[in-house]
């Protein structure tokens, strides 16, 4: 009802009224083994070499009755494939890292047993993932890699680094100059 635009409005309320039953459906199975839950919850892993805070905001996390943690990320459309998620959609392994090495403001460490997309697309449906100790291990290292290469003064920064087939324009682009040198389009002087 807040939503400004009449039309917007309109595919929003169609949306969730098309993913609304198998939400409740799928949440009523959660439900049972869910012993504290927080949404919107904050934490942060401090990296002392290189000198770095990640530090991100998780939709949802569930302790479950064997007190290990769920961790979900709502998705407006469709949630990503298991390949994207292992190259691109790093969201949740850096929430699980939080988990792991860091802390969350409103939950206490524990084992992640589960880390779940929840997507509300056109054919609604969950992605879990449940990164084991090695993967976790192999994704914090990465991370680190990632900042050290970064921090290093002789390395650019790409506004378009690893892309999956975004075909808009970036936040970044004007400062790559990426219409200069990109083979689709004019530059901008």
């Amino acid at each position: 009802q807040e939503v400004p635009w009449p039309v917007t409005r309109s595919l929003w309320h169609a949306r969730i009224a098309r993913a609304a039953e198998w939400f409740i459906d799928t949440e009523l199975s959660r439900q049972p083994n869910i012993t504290e839950s927080a949404t919107e919850v904050t934490g942060s892993l401090d990296l002392k070499d290189p000198p770095f805070r990640l530090v991100a905001k998780a939709d949802r996390i569930d302790r479950l009755g064997d007190g290990t943690l769920a961790i979900y990320d709502y998705k407006s459309g469709a949630p990503p494939s298991k390949p994207q998620i292992k190259a691109f959609d790093k969201q949740l392994l850096l929430e699980c890292l939080i988990v792991r090495w860091g802390a969350y403001e409103e939950i206490a460490q524990a084992e992640v047993s589960s880390a779940t997309y929840i997507g509300f697309g056109s054919a609604p449906k969950t992605i879990s993932v449940a990164p084991d100790e090695g993967e976790l291990k192999q994704g914090l290292a990465e991370l680190k890699e990632l900042i050290a290469a970064y921090q290093d003064p002789a390395k650019g920064y790409l506004s378009r680094r690893a892309m999956e087939g975004v075909n808009y324009s970036g936040d970044y682009d004007h400062l790559a100059r990426f219409g200069e040198w990109s083979l689709g389009g004019e530059g901008d002087e």
